[in-house]
């Protein structure tokens, strides 16, 4: 992970407002879209605005882990679902694309699926389909559920 030089904390407010932004993109791009998959847990909240905003029914998740703290590691699958098929018609809705290692993953099992994320890296950028905003590789995103333990 690159050695990170700035916390940028992100309010419910703001996830939410940005959300919304997300959906109405994916509204007028992609009616197709008729699943939606979030990767858990980041992907939770932006999915759930988003479900609600395309009136999408069918919602699941795909449960990965690949960060541990602010440590990354390979990535360690916990609910295998929605891995047959190649991902036509699939959203997949994340938080943050950091490194792009998990839409990698993903889209190496459903490469047809449509990977978008609220949030974006440089060395996430050319893995995903559709992103809100940008943010140096250098930031760390502090999202309102993370709780400190």
């Amino acid at each position: 992970m690159t050695d990170v030089t700035t916390t940028i904390d992100l309010s419910w407010d703001l996830i939410h407002k940005h959300s919304i932004e997300l959906a109405s993109r994916l509204l007028i791009r992609n009616p197709e879209l008729t699943q939606l998959v979030a990767i858990s847990r980041g992907g939770l909240v932006p999915a759930a605005i988003v479900a609600q905003a395309k009136k999408l029914l069918f919602v699941d998740t795909l449960c990965l882990q690949s960060y541990e703290g602010r440590t990354q590691k390979d990535h360690i699958l916990i609910k295998p679902t929605l891995l047959s098929g190649d991902g036509q018609n699939v959203l997949i809705i994340d938080d943050l694309a950091d490194t792009g290692e998990t839409a990698i993953w993903v889209k190496k099992r459903m490469p047809k699926a449509f990977y978008a994320t609220l949030y974006c890296k440089p060395a996430g950028l050319p893995h995903v389909d559709l992103y809100m905003y940008a943010y140096p590789q250098t930031a760390w995103l502090k999202f309102p559920w993370e709780c400190e333990t």
